[in-house]
């Protein structure tokens, strides 16, 4: 058997669930019509009572007390309003006619007013009216209802023929709003499928811009845009990314090109000597920018498992400022350093080393000679994290390049461009985020930078 159409599954199943909610509506409706009917009838049957009193006839040629007791009942039965039952009793007090319920032929005649009977079902309601027959008394009429009556205050013709026509008007009614709610749906999940399509195409510009409330289908399309702008911005990123590497690439490759074929033609020893050594050179900075890039795009798209381990940071920090001395001297800079000891992190030990050796050299490279480097680390106990400061009082930052400095191959100092790959920053805050820490700069152009950073302590 084919299956049905998603629409029609919709339509159907949209439809029972405004059509069961429709006769529940129609149930607490019918209830509260009953109440309403029970309470009225309640309230007038004083008056209804009355009613029937002044409309009871005995025909004349009713001669004998039975007979006057007969017509008095068919005069009264005709006179009864909906919910109202009667018995007719003798002069004697005996039951002569009419509903026949043992308790209540048993209660007193008492004439002239309505009066009533509690019971653990209900409240009943009585009425009795004397008999007269040329002006002799033939018995009386004993109107009342009660909790049973109740079931009957709308008649059950009438009841069953609305039943019916709410039934239909339900049905027809839960139809057409299945079909319609069921067609909205739809229609919402078909702009979303198009606008998967289409990005899934290629054209990553597009997207859904939901403006219904927010429901699932909301929260899906929602859910599709977010991702469309995340892939958006990481094809974004990967294309600037291509391109930044074959602009880097071709500066050294160039160099190299040009250097040996000036020693292919030169028999000039010294001219050949610089030109292997400008070959060996260009050939290690691509072979460094080519290492930096691989383990970039390892730790960013696979991730790196962290060796964590207890690191002595204050050992770590001072080691890689012995070593920053050697780099310092030729140009009389300045390593100092201001270290908290016994200070310990979780971390890893490599990916730490490499991140301070990072700032440390860019402090260097940048720092003016004569000039200072400061190493600084402490611990900030009220966030459990250990800050780390690198400080320099070199050329600084320019409020232009400031957004940029994280990002791969961007130099802020252009008259540099030939030395490094641009990296160390980008490679710095990948190893920070690694260890769910922070790392930010602040600078002043010809007055120094300093880059913090901070690590948590547990």
């Amino acid at each position: 058997m084919k299956r049905l159409s998603t629409r029609l599954r919709l339509t159907l199943w949209f439809s029972a669930m405004l059509l069961i909610m429709a006769n529940v509506v129609f149930f607490i409706a019918y209830q509260a019509v009953e109440r309403i009917v029970v309470t009225q009838r309640e309230n007038s049957f004083a008056s209804s009572a009355e009613t029937v009193r002044n409309n009871i006839h005995i025909k004349q040629d009713d001669r004998t007390q039975a007979g006057r007791v007969a017509a008095a009942f068919d005069s009264v039965r005709f006179s009864l309003t909906p919910g109202m039952a009667c018995t007719i009793y003798s002069s004697e007090g005996n039951r002569a006619d009419g509903m026949h319920i043992p308790w209540v032929d048993a209660l007193p005649k008492n004439t002239g007013k309505a009066w009533k009977i509690h019971q653990p079902e209900g409240n009943w309601h009585f009425y009795d009216i004397d008999l007269y027959y040329a002006g002799e008394y033939v018995g009386y009429a004993r109107l009342f209802h009660g909790p049973k009556q109740y079931m009957n205050a709308i008649d059950e013709q009438e009841y069953i023929s609305f039943y019916l026509y709410a039934m239909l008007a339900s049905l027809f009614i839960a139809f057409l709003g299945g079909l319609w709610i069921a067609g909205r749906a739809l229609k919402s999940l078909k702009i979303i499928t198009a606008t998967a399509v289409e990005i899934g195409s290629g054209d990553l510009s597009k997207r859904i811009n939901w403006t219904g409330g927010i429901d699932e289908i909301g929260i899906l399309a929602n859910t599709l845009d977010s991702m469309a702008d995340s892939l958006q911005k990481a094809f974004a990123r990967e294309k600037q990314f291509t391109s930044d590497v074959s602009h880097e690439i071709r500066t050294p490759l160039a160099s190299i090109i040009a250097s040996a074929e000036h020693a292919e033609y030169s028999d000039d020893l010294q001219i050949y000597r610089s030109s292997v050594e400008n070959i060996l050179t260009k050939s290690r900075q691509l072979q460094s920018m080519t290492n930096q890039l691989l383990m970039l795009s390892r730790e960013s798209e696979q991730g790196r498992q962290l060796i964590i381990e207890d690191v002595a940071l204050n050992i770590v920090l001072e080691d890689i400022a012995d070593e920053a001395r050697t780099r310092a001297d030729g140009r009389n800079i300045i390593i100092k350093t201001d270290i908290a000891s016994n200070l310990t992190i979780p971390a890893d030990l490599t990916l730490i080393t490499i991140l301070v050796l990072n700032l440390v050299h860019n402090a260097v490279k940048y720092g003016k000679d004569g000039g200072y480097v400061e190493i600084s680390a402490y611990p900030v106990i009220e966030r459990g994290v250990v800050r780390i400061l690198v400080r320099d009082n070199g050329m600084g930052i320019s409020d232009e390049d400031m957004p940029h400095i994280f990002q791969r191959f961007y130099r802020a100092d252009k008259s540099r461009a030939g030395e490094g790959a641009g990296l160390g920053l980008a490679f710095a805050e990948m190893i920070v985020s690694m260890h769910n820490g922070k790392i930010w700069a602040e600078s002043q152009p010809g007055e120094g930078s300093c880059f913090f950073v901070e690590l948590p302590k547990y």
